[in-house]
């Protein structure tokens, strides 16, 4: 196991770190499973405002890392990429639509006829994975594996 988690003030570095340490460990310990949260868009989203130049850049930014990724891994892992929320002018949390859509990517299955993604929800990501992986997800969860195997 292992985590890594920069806890310092200032974002411009953040990803860029987080990302070079996940791919550290990934080419050292080729992990079953591994989480990277790059947070510098949650970040510009709150100070700049969701969309806003800053914003967008950001977004660019986070698929530059996500690539990088990508070439790493390759096709021998599934590659997920979503968000824990939208957002509007600097907040979220509101019952409206562009708090409530985010994005979901799923790179790497092989059977894509098992995988429906058109009324994903966010709280399909955490059984998806589950399903994905073979591992049965809490019976108390909510939601539903968008793969089905």
């Amino acid at each position: 196991d292992y985590s890594y988690f920069y806890t310092e003030k200032a974002y411009e570095d953040v990803d860029d770190v987080v990302t070079e340490n996940a791919l550290k460990y990934l080419n050292d310990n080729r992990p079953d499973f591994m989480f990277l949260y790059l947070g510098k868009t949650d970040e510009m989203g709150h100070r700049y405002g969701w969309m806003s130049e800053k914003y967008l850049e950001t977004v660019h930014d986070a698929w530059t890392y996500i690539e990088k990724v990508y070439e790493t891994v390759k096709d021998d892992y599934i590659i997920i990429v979503t968000a824990d929320h939208g957002g509007h002018g600097r907040s979220h949390g509101e019952d409206i639509s562009e708090d409530m859509t985010i994005p979901l990517f799923i790179y790497g299955v092989q059977d894509k006829s098992k995988l429906d993604i058109e009324k994903a929800n966010i709280i399909d990501i955490a059984p998806t994975i589950c399903a994905l992986l073979g591992v049965r997800p809490g019976e108390d969860w909510e939601g539903s594996a968008l793969y089905q195997n």
